[in-house]
């Protein structure tokens, strides 16, 4: 019974690292995330209209941040 419960401890231990783990693992994918960047990749790689779709995403999402850019890069593609 001893050996169920310490079992049981260190499973729950180790998700919880491992959880915590993936977690800041995720928020430090996502701080590195820009946009405007990922736009122009998308329009150097020929994918007009994946570009497009991120552009009307951010405008609805984010009204007024990048808008310069973003309306740049909208005139570009079109």
């Amino acid at each position: 019974k001893q050996s169920l419960w310490r079992s049981i401890k260190i499973g729950i231990i180790v998700f919880v690292v491992l959880s915590s783990g993936l977690a800041s693992y995720i928020h430090w994918e996502a701080v590195g995330f820009d946009p405007i960047r990922e736009i122009q990749r998308l329009r150097d790689q020929g994918q007009r209209d994946e570009a497009l779709m991120l552009i009307r995403f951010l405008k609805e999402r984010r009204p007024g941040r990048d808008s310069e850019s973003i309306k740049s890069l909208e005139d570009e593609l079109d």
